[in-house]
């Protein structure tokens, strides 16, 4: 995979000369090298995957935990697990469009911080009422 552009995440975002033939230029750099050689794309990497995978243990347990309610009652849980599906759909339905106003508006490292702050606060509340 090969990206044809100038990427975030390449030290000052401006194109280097080539001075060999052997070296990668910025508009052309393969997402190895820059796993490799970019040690801020690994970091974001690696949050990256690390919030995802917390979002999806999230969305698990909560399923995990419909069954259990509704295995207690002996009905079946398909419309609670359709409804849970709808509500953690239902916020990028929505705010997608304002979410791009914002990201052009404002610095987006300070939008991150605060969305990832909140998305703390979903967890504690998680925590805190179980």
């Amino acid at each position: 995979v090969v990206v044809n552009h100038a990427h975030p995440f390449l030290e000052n975002n401006v194109p280097h000369e080539e001075t060999d033939s052997d070296t990668p230029s910025s508009s052309n750099i393969s997402y190895w090298t820059l796993v490799r050689d970019n040690r801020n794309f690994r970091v974001y990497l690696l949050s990256y995957l690390v919030t995802h995978a917390g979002e999806w243990f999230t969305y698990v347990a909560s399923i995990a935990t419909i069954e259990r309610i509704h295995q207690s009652h002996n009905t079946t849980s398909r419309t609670s697990i359709s409804i849970l599906v709808s509500l953690r759909l239902l916020p990028n339905a929505l705010l997608t469009s304002v979410g791009g106003v914002l990201a052009d508006s404002y610095d987006r490292r300070v939008i991150l911080m605060i969305l990832d702050c909140l998305g703390s606060l979903v967890a504690w509340l998680f925590l805190w009422a179980y």
